[in-house]
């Protein structure tokens, strides 16, 4: 199934930020409204590009732009309540019980969403790791076999693979025994 989302590493952030990358990594960690990563891998993490795109867009200045609980049940589809007690929901606002902040209420969504847009993704690490052999063993083998599977996509860190075609790949390769 081909990918219909771009990916972004770290050093895709920090370009798409405008920003070295250490301050993209900083402006990842200490924002609660960034939007999440669909995957962590041994390299770093992997964010969905047009959600960093939007985010690198909002207005960040004043007062956060406010949204009730009614209304995020009638975007959401059920009922608010089912909604906040959900994982990662963000909080209510302070010294309210049903107000949010939407931006934060919008990165939720799309880190909901995100989970069904990306499959589980692994990095060479992570396959190394799987077959019991090393990162370069991994690298030669993508370049001699045929059958090995395609990168959903390749970041400045790495290619990244669906995790459940790569675990079909090894069932039945010798990858293992290539070590």
């Amino acid at each position: 199934m081909p990918l219909t989302v771009s990916l972004a590493g770290p050093a895709e952030v920090a370009a798409m930020l405008a920003r070295s990358r250490q301050v993209a990594k900083a402006t990842r960690d200490q924002r609660a409204d960034f939007p999440q990563p669909v995957a962590r891998l041994a390299a770093g993490p992997v964010y969905i590009a047009e959600h960093v795109a939007e985010w690198s867009l909002l207005d960040r200045a004043g007062q956060p732009d406010m949204v009730h609980a009614e209304e995020v049940a009638a975007l959401l589809g059920e009922s608010a309540r089912a909604w906040m007690v959900r994982p990662g929901f963000p909080p209510a606002l302070q010294g309210t019980r049903d107000v949010f902040d939407a931006h934060a209420v919008r990165a939720w969504w799309r880190n909901e969403q995100a989970r069904l847009l990306v499959p589980e993704i692994i990095g060479v690490a992570e396959i190394g790791q799987m077959a019991f052999v090393t990162r370069q063993a991994i690298t030669n083998r993508k370049r001699t076999d045929p059958l090995f599977p395609e990168a959903l996509a390749t970041l400045r860190m790495g290619p990244v693979f669906d995790a459940a075609v790569m675990r079909a790949y090894l069932n039945v390769s010798t990858l293992a025994a290539v070590a």
